[in-house]
């Protein structure tokens, strides 16, 4: 009897398997920040170097491989792509494990980076075409939720993890960081697994509001799309990469504010930031797409990009309160609060689904992670160091350069997303008549 899979492969069932990957990939990659000193301590490194595997490094390499992988995920089953993605990922973060210096651990965290790179740009291309327009905002908000859970459960489960390590380095013989990326690189070859066996390929449903009509899936016809729809794409970029400088920005630079502008404890700064960011990011996964949704019904076109807009001009205030803030109470609030109304993580895929032809979604979400990741994590951590230099004696010289970088980037976000939203009107106006 021929074995069917039809009866597992059901969109949200699907779209559970692709969250949970994406999980492992986020634990994957921020392990290594709660493992920082005891590598620290043995390969003889400095703060700076370690700073580039966190960092930039990751964050380019990761944004770089996305582009050339999305051009097979466009045109080749997207299944065995992510499933050889998770491998390189999670084999890559085990093979850590026996890294014996900075160049070698580096070598490994590239391959980290070059696999995870594969798993957005094919999820927000199957999710698109496993739900109907009108019905994407759910899963993708529970696969970019996600994110939002393992930016700081990542660290939370990792010290499960390497509390359990401490309790067999000795018996084993090897550093309890060692053991803890041999653990937390085993789940994802396992969904991997899961994934290939149980969930089939689904079929490319074309959009025919928007783009390329031919579904080519040449570089030329993908350059030519933007270019034709350039009104809408040039301006939606810009704002989501002014959006993540500033969030990025916050995300990295937040704890050592509230250490050394109020003299918190690390523990306490992480605890806090992590109480109100990580509500907030979660409200905001189902806040912003349901709003989007809302308009869609009530006939507003362009819907995404006002969402988008509308987020913007609510991040606008906060970040200019935030300059006059003198208590760690409000400051910690107002992190809760930004990640509320950022709705970028979120709807920006929806964007990129609703407008991108089917054969091209894959590379213009990685598009979307090289302008957000390499400019906003690189950038947004680069830039509030550098605009606190213009208070060089002032102990708060880091929140002013947080909240100046904010001030910049909203200044960019909403007239960039007011002339999206412009054009996407104009865009779903023209085919309904």
């Amino acid at each position: 009897m021929q074995f069917k899979r039809t009866n597992f492969s059901t969109p949200w069932t699907f779209t559970i398997i692709l969250s949970l990957l994406y999980a492992s990939s986020m634990l994957d990659r921020y392990i290594l920040s709660l493992l920082a000193q005891p590598i620290i301590a043995e390969f003889h490194i400095t703060d700076e170097q370690m700073g580039l595997l966190l960092g930039a490094g990751f964050a380019i390499l990761y944004s770089i491989a996305g582009l050339p992988a999305a051009h097979f995920i466009d045109r080749s089953r997207r299944i065995p792509i992510i499933v050889a993605g998770v491998m390189i990922w999670s084999l890559s973060t085990m093979a850590s494990a026996f890294a014996w210096g900075f160049w070698t651990l580096g070598a490994a965290r590239a391959g980290v980076a070059i696999g995870e790179a594969v798993l957005t740009p094919a999820a927000v291309s199957i999710i698109a075409d496993l739900f109907p327009k009108d019905k994407r905002g759910p899963p993708v908000a529970v696969y970019s939720m996600t994110a939002a859970i393992m930016g700081t459960g990542a660290v939370a489960l990792g010290g499960l993890v390497y509390h359990l390590a401490q309790n067999l380095a000795s018996d084993l013989g090897m550093s309890a960081w060692r053991i803890t990326l041999l653990l937390v690189g085993a789940p994802g070859p396992v969904i991997a697994l899961v994934l290939a066996i149980a969930m089939r390929e689904p079929e490319r449903a074309p959009v025919p509001n928007v783009g390329s009509q031919d579904d080519s899936t040449s570089i030329k016809a993908f350059c030519t799309e933007l270019v034709t729809h350039r009104s809408l794409f040039l301006p939606f970029y810009m704002g989501v990469t002014a959006t993540a400088l500033y969030i990025f920005g916050l995300s990295t630079w937040a704890p050592t504010i509230l250490i050394r502008s109020y003299g918190m404890e690390a523990s306490s700064a992480g605890y806090l930031l992590g109480v109100m960011g990580v509500p907030g990011a979660i409200l905001a996964a189902v806040l912003w797409p349901s709003l989007s949704a809302f308009l869609s019904r009530a006939g507003w076109h362009g819907h995404l990009l006002a969402t988008q807009l509308i987020s913007a001009m609510v991040l606008a205030p906060v970040i200019i309160i935030a300059i006059f803030t003198a208590s760690p109470w409000a400051f910690v609030i107002g992190v809760g609060v930004v990640k509320l109304a950022n709705s970028t993580s979120t709807v920006a895929p929806l964007t990129i689904q609703y407008y991108g032809p089917s054969r091209m979604r894959g590379r213009l979400t990685a598009l979307y992670v090289l302008t957000s990741s390499v400019i906003g994590l690189s950038g947004g951590a680069l830039l509030v160091p550098l605009l606190a230099n213009f208070w060089p004696e002032n102990p708060n010289s880091l929140a002013y350069g947080l909240s100046t970088l904010g001030v910049g980037a909203v200044s960019i976000s909403i007239p960039s997303f007011w002339f999206a939203h412009r054009a996407a009107a104009k865009m779903t106006s023209h085919e309904q008549v």
